[in-house]
């Protein structure tokens, strides 16, 4: 079986000032491309899962970004709400501060 390489990736709109037409334009051109999904900040998510519906494209965001400062019950409540919305996959960052001071402990128990 052969897969394109150009549905394996996914399409980040992520930039903070992101407009709502811009979001359209990379959705659009996602769906023309096929890309596998569409990585958006929150709370683009249900828009974007708009736009794409009836597409192979799924909707992918992300979780406690930019550095991860956010507690994992947030964290967890962002994840469940964005489900909800029509995300398909989520990308967590984790606390960046406690990767650098090497908390594994931390980080083990913000993943879990």
């Amino acid at each position: 079986m052969s897969t394109s390489l150009v549905s394996l990736i996914d399409h980040a709109l992520l930039h903070p000032t992101l407009t709502d037409e811009e979001l359209r334009a990379g959705c659009e051109l996602a769906r023309q491309l096929e890309v596998a999904t569409v990585c958006v900040k929150p709370y683009h998510v249900a828009a974007a899962a708009e736009l794409l519906a009836g597409s192979p494209v799924g909707v992918s965001t992300v979780i406690g970004f930019p550095h991860g400062s956010l507690v994992a019950p947030l964290k967890a409540m962002e994840t469940r709400i964005a489900c909800e919305q029509g995300a398909r996959e989520v990308d967590m960052v984790v606390n960046v501060g406690k990767v650098l001071s090497e908390d594994w402990d931390y980080v083990e128990r913000d993943i879990r």
